[in-house]
C-alpha cells in the first residue's frame, strides 16, 4: 500500500508540472519523442551499484504509461518496481514487492539507452561498450545476421548459453535484437522473440546451426 501511495505521489506530482518544469525533467530518449526518462527522480545507489528511473511513453500525444525501474550495474539486469498503465486519462497501478534485477537487458534497447544516460548524468560506466558490439554470424542470403558477443550469457552448471542477434536486410533495415538460449545439456535450442519460448531445430547449413556453434564454444569441457 505505502509502494502505491508514494508511486500515485510522484505521478500527481509529474502530471501537475508545468510545461517548462516538464521539458526540464523529462528527457526523450535519442530522437524518440514517445519515450522519456525523468532526469529529477533518476538515483544512483552506490551501496548496491544500481540506477533507478522512471520512463514515461505518450501514444498520440497522450500519456500511455510510466514505470519505474532498477538497473544492477554490475550485472546488467533489471527489474520493474511500478508499472503505471493509463485508459482514458485513468491510471492503474501495480508495483512490485522485493524487487530483484533479473530480467536480461536487451542491446540498443530502451533500457540500456536510458541507464547510459543515467549512468553519464553520475559520470559512471556503461554496462558495455558501444562501438563494435554487433559482429557477423550468418548470412542466410536475404538477411545478415550479427550477434553481440560481449552480451552472451554462460551458465555452465546448466550448459546454457544465451545470445543476442540482430538481422540486417540487403537495403540496411535492422530488425529489433532478440535472443537464443542453447541448452547443450538437454540438446536444445530456442528462439526467445515471441513471448514464449520456441524450440527450433539444429539443420545443418541454417542460422540454428551458426548460433549453436558459436554458443559452444563458451560452454567449458
Amino acid at each position: 500500500m505505502k509502494k502505491i501511495i508514494m508511486c500515485l505521489a510522484i505521478i500527481i506530482t509529474v502530471i501537475s508540472s508545468t510545461v517548462s518544469a516538464e521539458n526540464l525533467r523529462w528527457k526523450p530518449l535519442d530522437d524518440n519523442l514517445d519515450t522519456y526518462w525523468d532526469m529529477q527522480t533518476a538515483k544512483y545507489n552506490s551501496n548496491n551499484n544500481t540506477i533507478t528511473f522512471w520512463i514515461k511513453e505518450m501514444d498520440d500525444d497522450k500519456l500511455f504509461s510510466m514505470e519505474q525501474c532498477i538497473v544492477d550495474l554490475k550485472s546488467c539486469k533489471y527489474a520493474t518496481i511500478c508499472l503505471v498503465m493509463y485508459e482514458n486519462g485513468t491510471p492503474t497501478v501495480r508495483t512490485y514487492e522485493y524487487v530483484k534485477p533479473l530480467k536480461e537487458i536487451c542491446p540498443d534497447g530502451v533500457i540500456e539507452k536510458i541507464s547510459n544516460q543515467v549512468c553519464d548524468l553520475y559520470h559512471l560506466k556503461h554496462m558495455h561498450k558501444d562501438e563494435d558490439r554487433w559482429r557477423y554470424l550468418y548470412d542466410d542470403g536475404k538477411y545478415i545476421i550479427y550477434y553481440a558477443p560481449e552480451w552472451i550469457s554462460v551458465n555452465n552448471r546448466d550448459m546454457t548459453v544465451m545470445l543476442w542477434v540482430h538481422k540486417v536486410s540487403k537495403d540496411g533495415t535492422e530488425s529489433i535484437p532478440y535472443k537464443w538460449i542453447c541448452n547443450f545439456k538437454n540438446n536444445v535450442i530456442e528462439y526467445m522473440g515471441a513471448q514464449f519460448p520456441i524450440k527450433r531445430y539444429v539443420v545443418p547449413d541454417t542460422l540454428e546451426e551458426a548460433i549453436w556453434n558459436k554458443a559452444s564454444t563458451y560452454i567449458k569441457s
